[in-house]
């Protein structure tokens, strides 16, 4: 026996010795009730561990940037630790509701059945038909001029956001306020923001290239983080350390698991904080005595992280609710994307999407307070089509994610293609979380100012024709 098939067959032991561990582990703790939910956990469990098994020791290799290892973090994250967290913390809960949860988790392991269907089928395939324009050269003057123009209107913004506020100080003490009170009608300005990710991106990845980084750009980066932070929405900030980190792996150097996952653990402690501090505010938070500030930074933090991934919640309430207290929505939570440009100043009552429809209906306190709660996309799809739509838009979805992985493992070569790629990836996360018109709108903003500065700073480019298919 070589010294591959030794490796390959001690990881199989290992592999049946862990599962045999977790299923006896899971079903025999906690308490002796829920005998089906623990079998639906461990089976979800289960199936989210094959398709890293067949991407390792089928495919040959786990690219911890590839989209099925994503949609796996988020339904162990959403699905299975969520699960486990209620049969430990919230056994009430769970008691009075364990049919509707039992059919979140059932209808979980559904949709991930759907979705390896499409990501795994041979129709991705088409894809690689999509013509690619190969950018030879590029203008180092046009990349100055889009960083200058892009910073120029996200810091307009900025100030714009700020006036509106009330002032510096009054945005500073209360930035979720300001933020609500903004993004009620005037959301292009926030999106003018976030326009300051598209230069960091194109920059970056030059600088990758070239295999050196300068200090103005360290100086730029750092002052559009800020800026990011201090827009109030961690997502966007989080979002661009995701992209930078994805063309560096696919430009520089492929990145390992355990590094990636240690600066994920140390950048969500700090988001976590942070949402602490943009919740209570700057001045409620300076009131506060030390041990009040001890807890905030440490017993809060585990409720905050199960309160941060709540999806399973809400797709139980939506299949408790759905026909009852909510109507399904036949598509139109999607359609409703075409009239996200219009802004609510002009059309106060412009449909919505899927997040907002369920919080108004739903959940009256988050919709007194402005806020919208995030559905899931497997929770919209159960919204519009019921089962059906799970199954045929989570196949979609697969088909959609895997065709876009494809075009870049096609095109490895084509510097401008991993920096479109860099900017999509942590989408695939944020389009799981919900709601598809919100995550599909800002994806489509950045998108076309993306391709925009791409066909600006190029010098000179050539068709790559009709890409054959493997």
């Amino acid at each position: 026996m070589n010294d591959s098939l030794k490796k390959n067959f001690l990881f199989l032991k290992c592999f049946f010795v862990f599962i045999l561990f977790e299923t006896t582990f899971l079903l025999s703790s906690y308490n002796k009730d829920f005998f089906g939910i623990k079998v639906l956990i461990n089976y979800l469990f289960v199936l989210l561990v094959l398709p890293l098994f067949y991407e390792k020791y089928i495919k040959g290799k786990v690219d911890i940037f590839s989209p099925i290892v994503i949609v796996v973090f988020f339904y162990f994250i959403i699905f299975v630790i969520s699960s486990i967290d209620l049969l430990l913390n919230r056994f009430d809960e769970l008691q009075n509701e364990e049919k509707f949860y039992a059919y979140a988790i059932v209808y979980s392991i559904i949709s991930f059945h759907a979705f390896l269907i499409g990501y795994y089928s041979n129709l991705s395939k088409i894809f690689l038909k999509i013509r690619v324009k190969r950018y030879q050269r590029h203008s180092v003057n046009k990349v100055f001029l889009v960083t200058l123009f892009y910073s120029a209107i996200s810091f307009l913004s900025f100030f714009l956001i700020v006036k509106a506020s009330g002032g510096l100080s009054n945005y500073i003490e209360n930035i979720t306020g300001s933020m609500v009170k903004l993004l009620t009608g005037s959301a292009f300005l926030y999106m003018g923001v976030i326009l300051i990710k598209i230069p960091v991106l194109i920059w970056f990845g030059f600088q990758l290239k070239r295999g050196k980084f300068s200090i103005l750009f360290l100086v730029y980066f750092v002052t559009a983080s800020i800026l990011l932070v201090f827009l109030g929405e961690r997502g966007h900030f989080v979002f661009l350390i995701i992209s930078l980190l994805v063309s560096y792996h696919y430009i520089k150097y492929r990145l390992k698991l355990i590094p990636v996952s240690i600066f994920a653990l140390i950048l969500y402690l700090f988001l976590l904080l942070y949402g602490q501090y943009r919740e209570f505010g700057l001045k409620n938070t300076n009131r506060m005595e030390n041990k009040e500030r001890y807890r905030l930074g440490t017993v809060i933090t585990y409720k905050k992280l199960v309160e941060n991934f709540d999806q399973l919640i809400r797709v139980k309430d939506i299949i408790k609710y759905v026909p009852q207290k909510l109507d399904y929505q036949y598509g139109k939570t999607f359609f409703n994307l075409l009239f996200k440009p219009i802004p609510s100043r002009i059309w106060p009552e412009k449909p919505q999407g899927a997040g907002y429809y369920v919080t108004k209906s739903l959940y009256p306190k988050h919709f007194a307070a402005n806020a919208s709660i995030a559905t899931s996309l497997l929770g919209e799809f159960y919204l519009n089509f019921h089962v059906v739509g799970i199954i045929l838009g989570m196949f979609l979805f697969g088909l959609a994610v895997s065709g876009l992985y494809k075009i870049l493992t096609f095109n490895l070569k084509e510097f401008y293609v991993i920096i479109v790629y860099s900017l999509a990836f942590p989408y695939i996360f944020s389009e799981l979380r919900g709601d598809f018109a919100v995550v599909s709108s800002f994806f489509i903003f950045e998108l076309l100012f993306l391709f925009l500065a791409l066909n600006f700073i190029a010098k000179d480019r050539q068709s790559n024709g009709a890409m054959c298919v493997n």
